[in-house]
């Protein structure tokens, strides 16, 4: 696996311990060569952020759940676009490095959460959008996850999810492998046995990625 793909392929995630196949890389890296490629100026190029937020915009005063916050990288943008973000992830580090990066001088509306593997611990009926970049194929018992975020969610919140199209043409040189991606499909189904409806998908924006927003 070329070296680039395989540091990519954990962006927004965090360290599991788990079985699932698209952690079993996740501790061949240090963090300091994580962050250092989570905020790689490229990124911005095929990442597209400030589409993403145009999509999922107005964010102004919203309560928003960043899961597999890594290292800020998408809480920066949602930031600037006027919500109060929680960075949520499972590696203390990650959440470390957020802290010091966001400081409550500069970013009031910033915290951070520890969560579990299997488990956002969002408080109920709190948020008013949970988002997940590049995260949502690393997550086990997808649907039995995402009932605890619909939980979360205020009435008529949204779930945001960004990932890695599953195409057996891509030429990227970046995310996880074919085998470990999720079809839009498939993420359509999950987030419709969680119980959301609404779903709008979004795939011709971006060469490599879809986005699926759907609503409580």
């Amino acid at each position: 696996m070329h070296y680039f793909l395989m540091l990519l392929m954990t962006i927004s995630c965090s360290h599991h311990r788990d079985q699932n196949s698209a952690n079993v890389h996740m501790h061949k890296t240090s963090h300091d060569q994580l962050l250092s490629h989570f905020e790689d100026p490229k990124r911005d190029i095929w990442q597209k952020p400030d589409l993403v937020v145009k999509r999922i915009s107005p964010l102004r005063g919203l309560e928003v759940i960043d899961i597999g916050v890594g290292s800020g990288y998408f809480s920066k943008y949602l930031l600037h676009a006027g919500a109060r973000v929680t960075g949520a992830d499972v590696d203390e580090k990650f959440l470390e490095h957020c802290r010091k990066r966001f400081n409550n001088t500069e970013y009031p509306y910033f915290t951070t959460l520890k969560i579990d593997y299997h488990d956002p611990k969002m408080k109920n009926s709190f948020y008013d959008m949970a988002f997940t970049s590049n995260t949502y194929h690393h997550i086990e018992n997808r649907v039995s996850y995402l009932k605890k975020v619909k939980a979360g969610l205020r009435l008529a919140g949204r779930v945001v999810i960004l990932d890695f199209k599953k195409n057996s043409d891509s030429k990227t040189h970046f995310g996880p492998p074919q085998s470990m991606r999720l079809s839009v499909d498939t993420v359509v189904s999950e987030l419709k046995q969680a119980g959301f409806d609404k779903i709008s998908v979004y795939r011709g924006d971006f060469v490599d990625h879809y986005l699926v927003i759907a609503t409580k």
